[in-house]
């Protein structure tokens, strides 16, 4: 992909009413209001655009086809509907509009139900049914009962990221319910569509030093069905689905020190567990399987996990600890362990520290070049942070200094080179925080595709 992935998922949906001033004329005609202004779009989705103005967004992940119907609580009966398939709209055709909004609605003053759908075209529900949810809302309008959407929002949709086909005109399902009051002329409402599925980002480094062929990535255990809406109850769940994203048949081979993303869909697995998902890999010209598991167990609707993995001969590790104020505090250990090419250390305020790296190939610690390791200001101006390297043949210490102030940021680079003339540089970011938090070492979380991008999660990856 339930809190901030780990996971942020932001408040998916949010209905907002605002108030215009209205004039001196009766603001209703026997209970009408006017002007009321209705804007719909997927969560996170603007006025911008880049894509949409979401900065995880990627091309296609938006408006393609769209229905929408306004419930009056106090009828019962649904009081206005619209159904759209944009028809010569490009940006629509691709599956890239970003927002749709319909303007001077007049509309019975009191509390409503709205109800938006999108990107239904491929999708069906689990009932056996063999029209599409698309077509299902499209027969519905103003003689639609208020019962009857809400027998419609409690069905279960049957595998919506096998729906997904971007180049056949099938784009990402999503939908929302929401509720809000209408008391005044030229309201603006605002509803946010949550997408059914969880977008995998993840990321393959070949830090080796010869080409590695994937010919099979696969991901489990998934749910082959979602709820219709975040709070639907799903029956049906049963976690057992495998997303297969690479096959033999269409292996991908990555360079030295190269990386491939691998960007796909699965369907929101929203009930906690403690089963975490597991990736697992297979390399032309290798007989055994590389398997490797998440801290996330499970994906919220409309969120992205991101996720890495390093093939390397090579590994560098970095032990950090850090000495915490007063004079004779107990040293600690601030992060541990290896990465892909991107370390964050979250160093206490105040504190002085000590970085130790070290390089292994195949578990045997490497012999380094002389000066073999080089820590270095990606902005030369900082202040803050001060440190000075000792270099040795296989590895090297720089110790330092922060300032003592919660806050603090910035970027290292942490160049490396073997005796042998093996180089790789490695980014390191510095971030000060409270006494009371420096245990937080990598923060691993979802990111919702309104969010401000996260670092990955790393996948730790074994042979089986």
């Amino acid at each position: 992909m339930k809190s901030v992935l780990y996971f942020i998922i932001a408040g998916l949906l949010t209905i907002i009413g605002l108030s215009a001033c209205s004039s001196n004329e009766d603001d209703t005609d026997a209970g009408k209001l006017r002007g009321i202004t209705l804007q719909l779009g997927p969560s996170g989705a603007r006025e911008s655009r880049s894509y949409g103005g979401d900065i995880n967004a990627n091309e296609h992940e938006f408006i393609h086809s769209l229905h929408v119907f306004i419930v009056d609580n106090a009828s019962g009966m649904v009081e206005w509907a619209a159904h759209e398939d944009f028809n010569g709209d490009t940006d629509a055709a691709a599956g890239n509009l970003i927002q749709k909004a319909y303007n001077n609605l007049t509309l019975a003053a009191g509390a409503k139900t709205i109800y938006a759908f999108a990107n239904m075209d491929n999708v069906y529900f689990t009932d056996g049914s063999a029209t599409t949810v698309d077509a299902q809302l499209e027969a519905m309008g103003t003689t639609t009962t208020a019962t009857e959407l809400t027998a419609f929002s409690q069905k279960i949709v049957n595998d919506p990221a096998a729906s997904i086909d971007f180049d056949n005109q099938s784009f990402i399902p999503m939908c929302v319910v929401e509720t809000a009051t209408l008391s005044t002329n030229s309201q603006t409402l605002t509803v946010e569509m949550a997408r059914l599925v969880c977008r995998v980002d993840f990321t393959i480094r070949n830090s080796r030093d010869t080409d590695i062929t994937v010919n099979s990535l696969t991901m489990q255990p998934l749910y082959g069905t979602v709820g219709l809406f975040d709070d639907t109850p799903n029956t049906a769940e049963t976690r057992t689905a495998t997303k297969t994203v690479v096959t033999s048949a269409s292996p991908v081979t990555i360079a030295p020190s190269a990386s491939h993303l691998f960007s796909f869909y699965v369907n929101a697995t929203e009930v906690e567990s403690s089963t975490p998902f597991t990736f697992s890999i297979a390399l032309d010209g290798e007989s055994e399987t590389y398997t490797g598991t998440t801290a996330a167990t499970a994906l919220p609707r409309n969120s992205i996990l991101p996720v890495a993995a390093n093939f390397s001969d090579y590994v560098m590790s970095l032990y950090v600890t850090a000495q915490i104020a007063p004079i004779g505090g107990y040293p600690v250990t601030v992060y541990t362990g290896s990465n892909l090419i991107t370390y964050t250390l979250n160093l206490p305020e105040g504190c002085s520290f000590t970085i130790a790296p070290t390089m292994y190939k195949n578990g045997t610690a490497v012999t380094m070049a002389a000066d073999g390791w080089k820590l270095s200001f990606n902005d030369t101006s900082v202040d803050w942070l001060t440190f000075s390297p000792v270099s040795t043949t296989t590895g090297g210490s720089f110790s330092g200094i922060v300032s003592a102030q919660t806050g603090l940021s910035t970027d290292l680079t942490l160049a490396s080179e073997t005796a042998q003339g093996r180089t790789e540089d490695f980014a390191i970011t510095v971030n000060t925080v409270s006494v009371s938090e420096f245990s937080l070492a990598v923060r691993k979380q979802f990111n919702a595709w309104s969010a401000t991008p996260e670092k990955f999660e790393l996948v730790s990856l074994t042979k089986k």
